[in-house]
């Protein structure tokens, strides 16, 4: 019985690993020809009002 439970867990690790290893290497997504604008964020609230202050 037991040597029965270790052959099982050992074809279950097999399942395991084989699954991990086997799978597709996902796609790479298609390179840009030109690079995207960089987008600038608006300065922070509290500096503004500092700015205001002054």
């Amino acid at each position: 019985m037991e040597k029965k439970r270790e052959q099982d867990f050992a074809n279950q690790e097999a399942l395991r690993l084989s699954g991990v290893f086997n799978t597709p290497i996902p796609a790479q997504p298609p390179k840009r020809e030109k690079a995207l604008d960089k987008v600038k964020e608006p300065p922070r609230v509290c500096r503004s009002l500092e700015r205001e202050e002054r």
